[in-house]
């Protein structure tokens, strides 16, 4: 699959930007803030249906416009489609396939996969779960269609339980607790299947992401999926519960051998936590386990990477998850998604680059975009890979093929 043309009107800096492009790699070339990151977040958002760096579609704007307009010809199992993207101020964004618009935006995920390597991925290692969490969940939504309409209702559930802890007073709190449990009775078979789909997707990704990384450097890199609903957990559920535990023991009738004392060896099931979480939750007026909680960890030799890790080895490591991703998504779906790399050699070092170029010089991948703000290395960079490459630049907004 890949993108033949592209179209962009007040998207970011470009006021009417349209260019062709090539099957294979396509570099596009120019000075910081030319508006090639822009480029490849207009391609990104036609394909995923949002933008790679923000999750507000008006920040896509041009200064002073009140709409964007996308448009893109996609050739996919030989067959052309063209993707059109319309958000304009005060009304709900439009997607169309073939001049058809979807329903439901969520439908659109997944047709036209789509993988994006920008600089402010480590941002992924060094910030929030909910960053981490994100980027899984994207990649997961483009291999399996039924999975984003899970996360939807989990936001819609959660959200209306959340909203019923806050406004719980003191005088309430107990009269709640039967109304959270139909909430609760919707959102445990929700954790159990997203925590399924994670849990799967994560013993395939980590032996793909493995092999890559060692092709890049060797060192020990290790990726550890962490939930409420995980076995790895066991050890915090019992911290938690030790004191519950401990207070259950001694009320125990030691006169009576028939009852035997539960103890901190056994863990208890997700749903016994939870729904012995609830006079918490109403304290905290949020729902505190769950799902929308779980984190990925990234190790350096059994060690926070965000804290051990060299800028070098924090951006081997993205670059290691970005081609992992790509390599799933086809092994999946047999379609290779769009790679775009964004200045991809920037924080590498000498061995890095070499190691990254044999890997980006197999026939593996399909359409490639590279950009770089040094025309000179990338051409020389780019010499040895023996596939077509077409070159080209981005000057304020614009784009020509020199």
């Amino acid at each position: 699959m890949w993108i033949k043309q592209l179209s962009l009107t007040h998207f970011r800096n470009h006021e009417d930007t349209k260019s062709s492009f090539e099957e294979h790699i396509n570099c596009l070339v120019g000075k910081n803030g030319s508006g090639k990151t822009n480029l490849l977040d207009g391609i990104y958002y036609l394909c995923i249906g949002r933008g790679a760096f923000s999750y507000t579609d008006t920040q896509h704007l041009q200064h002073g416009k009140t709409f964007f307009s996308l448009k893109g010809t996609f050739e996919k199992e030989g067959r052309k489609n063209t993707v059109q993207c319309i958000v304009e101020k005060g009304k709900a964004k439009v997607i169309k396939l073939n001049t058809k618009p979807y329903p439901k935006i969520s439908e659109h995920v997944g047709n036209f996969p789509c993988v994006l390597l920008a600089p402010n991925d480590t941002d992924l290692i060094r910030e929030s779960s909910e960053l981490r969490r994100n980027f899984f969940d994207t990649i997961i939504s483009q291999i399996h269609k039924n999975y984003i309409q899970l996360l939807i209702k989990q936001k819609q559930i959660l959200r209306q339980r959340n909203q019923l802890l806050k406004d719980a007073d003191q005088q309430e709190k107990f009269l709640k607790k039967d109304v959270l449990e139909i909430y609760d009775a919707q959102l445990l078979p929700i954790f159990s299947e997203i925590h399924r789909f994670r849990s799967e997707f994560i013993n395939e990704f980590v032996p793909i992401f493995s092999e890559i990384y060692a092709t890049l450097a060797d060192e020990e890199m290790k990726i550890n999926y962490r939930s409420h609903l995980e076995g790895n957990k066991k050890e915090e559920i019992i911290k938690e519960q030790e004191e519950e535990i401990e207070n259950e023991n001694q009320e125990i009738d030691e006169t009576e051998p028939k009852k035997s004392k539960r103890t901190k060896k056994e863990t208890l099931s997700f749903e016994s936590i939870f729904k012995g979480n609830v006079l918490k939750d109403l304290i905290l007026q949020r729902t505190e386990k769950g799902t929308h909680r779980d984190d990925y960890k990234f190790l350096l030799r059994k060690k926070p990477l965000k804290h051990y890790g060299s800028q070098g080895q924090q951006k081997s490591f993205v670059i290691a998850l970005k081609l992992a991703t790509f390599s799933i998504i086809y092994n999946q779906t047999q379609i290779k998604p769009i790679l775009l790399l964004d200045d991809i050699f920037d924080k590498l070092d000498e061995s890095r680059i070499e190691n990254l170029l044999k890997l980006l010089s197999k026939s593996d991948f399909g359409q490639v975009f590279v950009t770089d703000a040094r025309p000179e290395r990338t051409r020389k960079l780019l010499d040895s890979f023996g596939r077509p490459i077409a070159f080209f630049e981005v000057k304020d907004g614009n784009i020509t093929n020199p």
